[in-house]
């Protein structure tokens, strides 16, 4: 073990790291997010969220954090995406209708970064990570989607289903 960093907060449901802005980020199950530094081995900020951080991931170009998150309130779920900056400030949170499944990040020519993500109901989104403007899905599929991935080079969304088929979309972003 090279370092630990104690987090003194409730279990970690999720994480990502980054090497290019050598940072961990953790969803912890207490409702919290730690951005943590790789280089000094110490968290930097401490995040006190109204919703659970179910999957995180960091952006490749800015370094965004971008959760999915859910609430229960009255027996009800609600889910939201958030988008924090590389120093841990809320840039934007909007409310999403269904839950997410998996989710990628991806960088256009231009240096922005991306987000696909799959919902519940197998709906294939993409927005730009700083804007966090969702609008209509880019596919929807009849099959359960178990992965996603963009191909830059070929500027095109791969959806691979639980029944085996494996979706070609064409999406560029601008």
């Amino acid at each position: 073990m090279q370092f630990s960093i104690p987090s003194f907060r409730d279990f970690v449901k999720c994480c990502d790291i980054s090497s290019t802005f050598h940072s961990l980020v953790c969803g912890t199950r207490d409702n919290s997010l730690m951005f943590c530094s790789m280089t000094s081995h110490s968290i930097i900020k401490i995040v006190d969220l109204d919703a659970k951080p179910i999957q995180l991931l960091i952006t490749l170009s800015w370094g965004f954090t971008v959760v999915y998150m859910r609430s229960l309130s009255e027996g009800k779920s609600t889910h939201y995406l958030a988008v924090f900056g590389t120093n841990g400030y809320l840039i934007r949170k909007v409310e999403i209708e269904n839950s997410v499944k998996k989710m990628t990040t991806w960088r256009d020519e231009k240096g922005f970064d991306f987000v696909l993500f799959a919902d519940s109901k197998n709906k294939v989104f993409a927005f730009e990570a700083f804007y966090c403007q969702i609008g209509n899905p880019i596919f929807e599929s009849s099959s359960n989607v178990i992965n996603l991935s963009y191909m830059e080079s070929h500027h095109t969304v791969v959806t691979l289903c639980e029944n085996g088929m494996v979706f070609f979309i064409p999406a560029t972003f601008n």
